[in-house]
């Protein structure tokens, strides 16, 4: 069975690899100081989605994806790390690049390769709003978070051809709407995805974090201190 954890409220490097066969178009190259040859990679990528918006019609669009690795581990557990919405289309568009970079940090230093989409209607990605869920007197939300889950799948596609990568175990998690994305792929049994995380999505196992700020929406990036005890927890309960 697989379970659901919610919780409630800059990698820089330098990299001599060539290029990877899917369409990369950046590479960032991050070096610790570290005693082995270790190297933390942080690669940008696109993918070509295909999703439906509120009113049915197809959209296709390119997203990018930011990816951080550890190249000393040949088979690292996946971890899809998906951002949350802004209520505002130009705060949506001001996004830049979602990468999380401290909490991508933290979670590679728990042995996963970690996933970061930025989706359809964000920051660099760009494009149209196809997780709009139409006015405050006529909300239809199923299309919204379908077209969220739809771009999540294509990155699991995505990660499981990877071959650093362990196509057998993995995890998705999301802030706010993106954790709501994250319980809609815990119905699916989707291949790899053991478990997924919740960050202020509402559903799935609740967490109480202390408070925090005005209302402890943001305690994923503001106050990690309070969620990572669960969260290493969850992961225990999970094999990981």
């Amino acid at each position: 069975m697989r379970r659901n954890l919610t919780a409630g409220a800059s990698l820089e490097s330098v990299s001599t690899t060539s290029p990877r066969p899917w369409n990369a178009i950046g590479l960032l190259l991050l070096a610790f100081a570290q005693p082995s040859a270790a190297w933390i990679i942080e690669e940008v990528t696109e993918l070509p989605v295909t999703v439906r918006n509120i009113k049915g019609q197809s959209v296709t669009h390119p997203i990018k994806l930011t990816v951080f690795y550890d190249n000393a581990i040949p088979r690292a557990p996946f971890l899809i790390l998906n951002h949350g919405r802004a209520g505002k289309s130009e705060d949506r568009a001001k996004m830049g690049r979602a990468r999380y970079s401290a909490n991508a940090k933290y979670f590679l230093g728990k042995g996963f390769a970690v996933f970061v989409p930025t989706r359809i209607g964000y920051g660099v990605t760009s494009g149209e709003d196809v997780e709009n869920s139409g006015t405050c007197s006529g909300k239809n939300y199923p299309p919204a978070y379908e077209a969220g889950a739809e771009q999540t799948r294509r990155v699991l596609e995505h990660a499981l051809a990877l071959p650093y990568v362990n196509a057998t175990r993995g995890l998705v998690v999301g802030q706010s709407f993106g954790g709501t994305i994250a319980i809609a792929l815990a119905a699916e049994n989707q291949p790899g995805v053991v478990a997924t995380v919740n960050f202020a999505g509402g559903k799935g196992e609740f967490v109480q974090l202390p408070p925090h700020g005005a209302d402890g929406h943001g305690s994923f990036t503001s106050n990690t201190a309070a969620w990572r005890p669960a969260f290493e927890a969850f992961l225990r309960q999970n094999g990981f």
